[in-house]
């Protein structure tokens, strides 16, 4: 059964989805801006696919989003009991590029752009909240580079240097810095199929 979610202000309707998921696939479909009416569609979703057993994909497009949201994620396919592969497509970045560190499998297409930088953030208050809410931005950028340099090899501080430079690559330049496992193939017919 294919299920398409679209919040706008709280509500759902059955066009422009956010999120799509095929439970007969066991597919989650992510192509949006990662955020917490996105989350609030994938977490349940997540659950049940994961509640009966069998593998997991998960294809993902989207140029990044809320941290927040984007590490609820990252936990929630982390935890699976299911092995969870995602397969980027399109663009990959920002807080999706964390995301696809989630997966046991993690492959890119051919013509997928992936991106890591350093966060935007943006505040105004008091000082005291202002500097608050600086030092919190630091330490979620330094949980981001610590997810990326486990599942990569790489150090937290070469990371770091890719982030500054806020980093575009192809899918071939992602996978050969470990940022992905491959480069997706065509899928074959089967010999019912041809």
């Amino acid at each position: 059964m294919l299920r398409m979610l679209k919040r706008r202000k709280g509500e759902k309707t059955e066009s422009d989805n956010d999120l799509t998921f095929e439970e007969k696939l066991r597919t989650i479909y992510l192509v949006d801006e990662i955020d917490y009416s996105v989350l609030d569609d994938f977490l349940p979703c997540m659950d049940m696919l994961d509640s009966d057993p069998g593998p997991i994909r998960i294809v993902l497009s989207s140029p990044g989003g809320e941290v927040e949201p984007g590490f609820a994620m990252y936990e929630a396919i982390k935890m699976a009991r299911n092995p969870v592969t995602i397969e980027g497509t399109g663009f990959v970045g920002s807080m999706a590029a964390l995301v696809l560190q989630a997966g046991r499998k993690r492959l890119l297409s051919p013509l997928c752009r992936f991106m890591i930088h350093d966060g935007r953030a943006s505040n105004d208050g008091v000082m005291k909240e202002v500097l608050a809410f600086a030092k919190e931005c630091q330490v979620q950028h330094q949980k981001y580079c610590e997810v990326l340099a486990q599942r990569t090899g790489m150090s937290v501080r070469k990371v770091k240097r890719y982030c500054n430079d806020e980093t575009y690559m192809s899918a071939a330049q992602a996978v050969s810095l470990g940022f992905a496992d491959g480069i997706l193939e065509p899928k074959k017919l089967t010999k019912e199929e041809a």
